[in-house]
């Protein structure tokens, strides 16, 4: 499964890393919110999968 793939990668990163990789993601899941009228449906179940990693593996830090 991805997570157990994933997981082990974001857990090495240190703690400003793993912050920067979540921005992104945020950042990259706006971006296709915003054009989502015109997103192919791959691109639709990505912007899924992406919102999935970030309920399920990564956690900003507090």
């Amino acid at each position: 499964m991805l997570a157990e793939t994933v997981y082990p990668i974001i857990k090495a990163l240190d703690v400003s890393e793993q912050f920067k990789l979540f921005k992104q993601l945020e950042k990259d899941i706006q971006l296709r919110m915003d054009n989502s009228h015109i997103l192919s449906e791959k691109a639709q179940r990505k912007i899924e999968r992406i919102k999935w990693l970030k309920k399920h593996i990564f956690y900003p830090p507090k």
